[in-house]
């Protein structure tokens, strides 16, 4: 019984904390959080801990319309790296579309420009996105 209490306490005080810190005070998950932010969206969205997939998804919408780098590392929190060389080896575009809806991310892609400061991990992850992404709508349209 102490565990099940426990777990309810971390769960309410993690609540908490997401809806005060990143919807209240509306705090950019990817620039406080730029190597956890996946972390803390899985346990949000997760079945088992929070259940808030759709206002995490909705609450990273928001926020990749406000900050054109973040689509490069919501994509690369998919991507694959070769273990011997660290590059860019692929995109998991079915986990991706399990958690997202692809046709919304590729609205939020920004075109690419000076300003925007992408390393070569995110533009190999970005390229495959659109690749996958093409692949995919001419599937659906010879279907």
């Amino acid at each position: 019984m102490p565990e099940d209490i426990n777990a309810e306490i971390i769960k309410t005080n993690f609540r908490n904390r997401i809806h005060l810190d990143l919807i209240k005070n509306n705090v950019d998950i990817f620039e406080m959080y730029p190597s956890y932010f996946e972390r803390i969206l899985s346990l949000w969205r997760s079945d088992q801990f929070l259940a808030e997939a759709e206002l995490a998804n909705n609450y990273v919408y928001e926020k990749l319309k406000q900050n054109n780098y973040a689509i490069a590392q919501v994509l690369s929190a998919f991507a694959w790296q070769d273990s011997s060389s660290g590059e860019f080896d692929r995109l998991e575009f079915s986990r991706l579309e399990e958690v997202y809806d692809i046709d919304v991310l590729k609205s939020m892609l920004p075109e690419q420009s000076d300003d925007i400061k992408w390393n070569e991990f995110e533009k190999a992850a970005i390229e495959d996105f659109l690749k996958l992404y093409r692949e995919q709508q001419q599937r659906k349209e010879t279907t």
